[in-house]
């Protein structure tokens, strides 16, 4: 498990720190809880606004690192998103799009019998909705799909504004 995990999360922070600063407009850092099961959660974003034709579309991947309950979770989110703002200090948006969740669970917590895995790697989708300000500050509610993943992610953080 923990071999996997040195692998893994440096692999998934890799994808976004080589990426972001050399092409992405923004980046940014976030961290919150994961309900169900109830967990902490870390992560960093990129984002590309306006992809052609349409000004208010942006991809925004993410990876989110997840602690708690006798479970680890390392998440990669590929959502586009639409944008809209709500007056002139704060905009409103929503998107959805595929995941990679993998998860490793304790003994304790995944019944510990003679067929107990303790790693899943599954594929899923997460949607969310957000509210940045023109501060950069944002938060955000993630519902996600995936065997092991939190059915819920609430989290805020800051946007860092990359080249444009």
């Amino acid at each position: 498990m923990l071999r996997t995990l040195r692998t893994l999360i440096p692999a998934a922070a890799l994808v976004l720190v080589a990426a972001a600063p050399a092409s992405a407009q923004t980046y940014g850092v976030h961290g919150g809880f994961g309900a169900d099961p109830k967990q902490v959660l870390f992560g960093g974003h990129a984002e590309w606004q306006a992809l052609a034709p349409h000004t208010n579309l942006s991809f925004r991947p993410d990876a989110e690192v997840l602690f708690g309950s006798g479970q680890t979770n390392v998440i990669a989110d590929f959502v586009f998103a639409i944008k809209a703002p709500l007056n002139g200090r704060w905009q409103v948006y929503g998107g959805v799009g595929p995941a990679l969740v993998f998860a490793h669970a304790s003994n304790s917590n995944c019944g510990g019998g003679a067929g107990c895995s303790n790693n899943v790697t599954t594929g899923g989708f997460t949607a969310l909705v957000g509210f940045e300000s023109s501060r950069n500050l944002f938060v955000e509610m993630r519902v996600g799909s995936g065997a092991g993943s939190p059915s819920l992610r609430v989290d805020v953080g800051i946007a860092l504004k990359g080249r444009k």
